[in-house]
């Protein structure tokens, strides 16, 4: 089977829109250029905080931050004025990731949301799904905490969120579906964390996880760590969205627990679905 290249087709436009209305609702306004960001800085934020985030954020670009300091940042960011500046960045991000998931998960009884953040896509999945329990986790207490206050202001009431680490995490029952946006990346071993996932699926459940993979050697190794966990790998798509005015790439693979998987030799599909972007 070949990877896909997730289209974006008119037929989707109103969804889109909704998505990108909700995601306003949380402060997130499409960045283009440094320029923007620090106008909006300027614009809404104290001086002390400015220079606080600039600051913070310079020693994130350049990765000199130990994972205290890496919590302290997103701490920092679940003030909800800071944090829907900063992840304005990734608003189109977001939104295709959004969407992308809300087709699959149309019918789930219970899902998780792993390393929710301040719930932007938790909500959307709540709200688009009324009849489901939704959970989101997220390792740092006050971003849980503003997770749960923002929730709340929108009067999303299916959805729950805890403070939790995602290799330790445990629940008393199990979900229809797990949703991954770009938190599994940022865990030091991935093979732990996809175990606890398997573990937490329902029979028959479905784990979707978006992740920036950007080379076949980054995708070699999540496929083993995913079929080393007991999932099987269903589909390899990747989905393109805008960041600062350019086409950008995120892969967004579907797994669940029976059925049959793809062709191992994934590779050579990302490589030609990486051929076929750069024509």
């Amino acid at each position: 089977m070949d990877a896909n290249i997730a289209n974006q087709t008119s037929a989707g436009m109103t969804q889109r829109n909704s998505i990108a209305d909700h995601l306003a609702k949380y402060g997130l306004q499409l960045l283009v250029s440094n320029n923007e960001f620090r106008t909006r800085c300027h614009r809404e934020l104290s001086q002390s905080q400015c220079k606080k985030l600039e600051a913070r954020y310079r020693r994130m670009e350049v990765k000199k931050y130990s994972a205290g300091a890496e919590l302290k940042f997103y701490e920092f960011c679940a003030d909800p004025k800071i944090g829907g500046i900063v992840h304005s960045w990734y608003a189109d991000q977001l939104r295709v990731a959004g969407n992308y998931v809300t087709g699959i998960l149309l019918g789930a009884g219970r899902i998780l949301d792993v390393g929710c953040g301040l719930g932007y896509l938790t909500t959307w999945y709540a709200l688009q799904n009324p009849n489901a329990a939704v959970v989101g986790i997220d390792y740092s207490p006050q971003t849980i905490q503003t997770a749960l206050k923002l929730a709340e202001n929108l009067q999303v009431t299916n959805v729950t969120f805890l403070t939790a680490n995602l290799t330790q995490y445990r629940s008393s029952v199990q979900f229809d579906a797990i949703v991954n946006v770009r938190a599994i990346s940022h865990v030091p071993k991935h093979c732990t964390p996809l175990k606890n996932i398997r573990r937490l699926l329902s029979t028959d459940g479905i784990f979707l996880t978006i992740e920036g993979i950007t080379s076949a050697q980054d995708a070699q190794e999540y496929w083993t760590s995913l079929v080393g966990a007991g999932l099987i790998v269903t589909n390899w798509e990747l989905i393109h969205y805008s960041f600062q005015g350019r086409s950008e790439l995120d892969t967004a693979v579907t797994c669940r627990t029976v059925g049959s998987p793809i062709s191992p030799d994934f590779v050579k599909m990302y490589m030609r679905s990486s051929k076929q972007i750069n024509l």
